[in-house]
């Protein structure tokens, strides 16, 4: 696990690292000052074939979590996906909370109690194979990037 210095120091260098992420497997990250869906519903962020739209957030914590949650939506649903919405939801919430979590930022007040404990959960195992494997959880970051290729990015 790395020891970062605290929560938010912690939610910029995983800022930073998703964004050379997001650079690398060329998804393009465009800050707006309110982005909404297609149904013209306000959001946080928005994922699609031509890369993730954010809303400047002054909250740094808040920003990373709605980037991993935005990213996770380019790995997964980008491109046609047959799951319900609520599904797409789950899936990236719970990626975001792993994510944050390994990282030391922790989930941003999750969204319910089985996407918190599914984060614990999958971060206890991330560090127990780790220890095993005698890596770190920068070699986690490279295996999530490894799906971002296996999703055409």
């Amino acid at each position: 696990m790395i020891e970062w210095p605290d929560q938010r120091a912690n939610a910029e260098r995983l800022r930073r690292r998703l964004l050379e992420v997001c650079n690398r497997r060329g998804v393009p990250v465009n800050y707006k000052r309110e982005v909404k869906m297609q149904d013209g519903t306000p959001a946080w962020g928005l994922a699609s074939e031509q890369g993730i739209e954010m809303e400047y957030q002054d909250d740094v914590i808040a920003e990373v979590h709605t980037l991993v949650h935005e990213l996770s939506h380019c790995c997964l649903h980008v491109g046609g996906d047959d799951v319900s919405r609520r599904q797409e939801e789950f899936e990236a919430n719970t990626i975001a909370s792993i994510l944050l979590e390994a990282y030391g930022v922790g989930p941003q007040t999750p969204r319910d109690r089985i996407t918190e404990r599914i984060a614990k959960a999958a971060n206890f195992l991330i560090r127990e194979v780790e220890h095993e494997k005698g890596c770190d959880v920068a070699e986690s970051l490279s295996n999530f990037t490894a799906a971002l290729e296996a999703y055409g990015r």
